[in-house]
């Protein structure tokens, strides 16, 4: 899940070098974790093969509902930070 700190943060991290990097570690932990366990579960290829409800999904992968709700929620936020980000940062040199 990608952080975004504002002007007033970003300069405490880099000209002050005060950035809190237990707590990025963690955030970055958190969501290798959530990225790790959807991967274990098959879940975006089962997902890719056909659109299906938590309810079906729970039973062909044969996990909990509430458990995997809470998963596909993480996914969400992720995605969606991450595509505002990729999207409000311009293009580099590199990428025309």
């Amino acid at each position: 899940m990608p952080i975004q700190p504002n002007f007033l943060e970003r300069t405490a991290f880099f000209t002050l070098n005060a950035a809190p990097a237990p707590m990025l570690d963690l955030a970055g932990a958190l969501a290798f974790q959530a990225v790790n366990t959807a991967v274990r579960l098959n879940l975006f290829t089962t997902l890719q093969e056909r659109p299906s409800t938590p309810t079906e999904l729970a039973q062909s992968l044969n996990c909990q509902e509430r458990g995997l709700e809470k998963l596909l929620a993480a996914r969400w936020r992720f995605l969606t930070r991450w595509r505002a980000s990729s999207l409000a940062q311009p293009p580099t040199a590199s990428s025309s």
